[in-house]
């Protein structure tokens, strides 16, 4: 060891066992937990013949089985990342198809398509098929994510929990699918009074803050605040299923949360297509 040939050295102590020796370290932590192991198992062995009995009848009545109540239940690392995903899933298909239905409505109004548009059809009828159409795009693309993110799940060996988590995922669709009716209108109505690209940034930056609200909010929120949170409209898109995929709610809790949601879609919607209806108009004072 002086000479540096080896990093650790192991001589008889008798009758304590064996006496490990280093050089210049206090202590090696390596060697210790596993030359202390070894020795220990050689130990073991030792005395078991010694007794006359092998080494699983002197080990008998020393197993320890740990035991699940709840084998399905998922476990809370694995809850926070899902809730994790169902945030940023949100914030990405809001802004991505939010700001495309914002960016439809300056357009149309700076080239003054909107008026030939509104010419032919009326502008509620204009209003709903922009949130119709791209709220089924964003609920494509959710689906295709979740999908795939469930299974990948299952191909990481954590089937036990898929039912739990996979559950949360439909009810997280079926929250943002009643949320973002309630989002692409308020994104139309930022876009109404833009006259141009420039202008959007501008008339948009409520919404986006809105949307990183609810973000961060859902990610950090915990215990009372996530129990609140989930029944606010909006936030309960990611709040309520990430309650869901730890277990912490009720059957009965994601029907209310809907409901709730439902309700202030319906009002947002119709103040919604108010303001829209009357400032998509104004492009004369421009």
């Amino acid at each position: 060891m002086r000479d540096d040939a080896v990093e650790v050295g192991l001589v008889p102590a008798d009758p304590t066992g064996w006496q490990l020796i280093g050089k210049t370290s206090e202590n090696d932590d390596d060697a210790t937990s596993y030359i202390t192991a070894a020795a220990q198992q050689i130990a073991l062995q030792r005395n078991a013949a010694e007794a006359g009995v092998s080494l699983d009848e002197l080990g008998r009545g020393a197993a320890v089985n740990y035991e699940l109540l709840e084998k399905g239940a998922v476990d809370p690392g694995l809850s926070k990342i899902v809730a994790f995903v169902f945030a940023f899933l949100f914030y990405l298909a809001s802004v991505l198809f939010g700001m495309s239905i914002a960016q439809s409505v300056v357009e149309e109004k700076q080239n003054r398509i909107v008026e030939i548009l509104a010419s032919a059809m009326p502008l509620r009828q204009l209003l709903i098929g922009k949130v119709a159409g791209n709220t089924v795009l964003a609920f494509a693309q959710l689906a295709l994510f979740v999908g795939a993110g469930l299974d990948g799940l299952a191909a990481t060996g954590k089937g036990a929990q898929l039912g739990q988590i996979a559950g949360a995922a439909g009810w997280f669709i079926v929250f943002f699918l009643v949320g973002f009716l309630a989002l692409a209108s308020l994104w139309a109505v930022a876009g109404s009074p833009a006259t141009r690209s420039e202008d959007l940034q501008s008339t948009a930056t409520p919404l986006s803050m809105l949307i990183m609200i609810v973000l961060f909010a859902c990610i950090f929120l915990d215990g009372t605040g996530r129990v609140i949170a989930s029944y606010i409209p909006i936030t309960s898109i990611v709040a309520m299923p990430s309650r869901l995929a730890e277990g912490t709610a009720a059957w009965w809790e994601p029907f209310l949360a809907l409901a709730l949601m439902a309700v202030a879609t319906y009002g947002i919607v119709i103040v919604a297509e108010k303001i829209y209806r009357r400032s998509l108009m104004r492009t004369k004072a421009a």
